[in-house]
């Protein structure tokens, strides 16, 4: 590993814990790019012989000397990108570190070189898992539309009294795009953050079935909710105007976006309406899909 911390980690647990196991991984939280395949092709490469692995990335560098002459072509070596750590348990009682002479490399995509250790990175760190999302994307019939409530339904602005929640606004053309929807065979799902009522009595009128309230996960929500219409994300319209939406935002197959969704969401959804929440968006989007549908997949 690059320091002792780490193998000082891994030490401690395995004389202290009283938990019988053959070997440990360590997984560090700086590293949000791991996937469970990661973790699974070191633990595959113990059970191969290895006594231990890590993960790495490629780098391509070019060597020059100090009189600026160019020593090689481009070089490519493995760098560890500390992200998982696994060792079978008598090796680490025998060597006290981490990485062995046999230690097998699992390669992982090149972006997991960016790490969460400053807010800059950070900042890295969310545009290249949003970028990583998008890639993934394909083109199918769009089969559901499913759309956030406030900041999309409504503008976003809420009237209270003394008793609570009284009123939001909704835009009636929203709703008939949503019945233009249902004619095409397109499904409506809502999430929304809010447990509201009102937002309740409202779809209730639109007749939606797949309403979703107080959904703070909606990604996981939505990966849900694939599984058990057996469709993929690719079939998923979206249209999201905050934080919360943008994972889905990225990883569906069209999304869309009002004009004046926050500034963490528009540069990464495929359209950015020209109507404003609560003023037409969801109209707006819903001729849109039927344009987009029309197209032979």
């Amino acid at each position: 590993s690059e320091d002792g911390h780490l193998d000082d980690v891994a030490l401690e647990f395995s004389e202290n814990t009283n938990d019988t196991f053959d070997s440990l991984s360590i997984l560090l939280a700086t590293n949000p790019f791991t996937k469970a395949k990661d973790i699974n092709h070191c633990l595959e490469a113990i059970v191969d012989g290895n006594s231990s692995a890590t993960t790495v990335t490629t780098s391509q560098r070019h060597t020059w000397a100090t009189e600026g002459e160019s020593l090689s072509s481009t070089l490519g070596f493995l760098m560890e990108n500390r992200a998982v750590y696994t060792i079978s348990k008598a090796a680490l009682s025998n060597g006290k570190r981490l990485v062995t002479e046999d230690t097998a490399t699992i390669e992982m995509n090149n972006i997991s070189q960016v790490l969460l250790s400053s807010d800059t990175e950070w900042k890295n760190v969310e545009h290249a898992l949003a970028m990583l999302l998008i890639s993934a994307k394909k083109a199918q019939r769009i089969k559901y539309l499913v759309l956030d409530v406030d900041g999309v339904f409504t503008d976003g602005a809420v009237y209270y009294d003394s008793e609570g929640e009284l009123a939001k606004r909704f835009d009636m053309r929203d709703g008939m795009g949503l019945e233009i929807m249902r004619e095409q065979d397109i499904e409506v799902v809502i999430m929304t953050s809010e447990d509201s009522a009102l937002v309740r009595k409202r779809m209730e009128k639109l007749k939606i079935q797949h309403l979703f309230l107080g959904a703070k996960d909606k990604y996981s929500l939505l990966e849900d909710f694939i599984a058990k219409q057996g469709c993929e994300r690719s079939q998923i319209a979206y249209v999201g105007d905050d934080v919360n939406d943008l994972a889905n935002l990225c990883s569906v197959g069209w999304s869309f976006a009002p004009r004046n969704a926050t500034n963490s969401v528009l540069p990464y959804v495929d359209i950015v309406l020209s109507k404003d929440s609560g003023n037409g968006a969801i109209r707006e989007a819903s001729e849109r899909l039927l344009i987009y549908n029309k197209r032979t997949f």
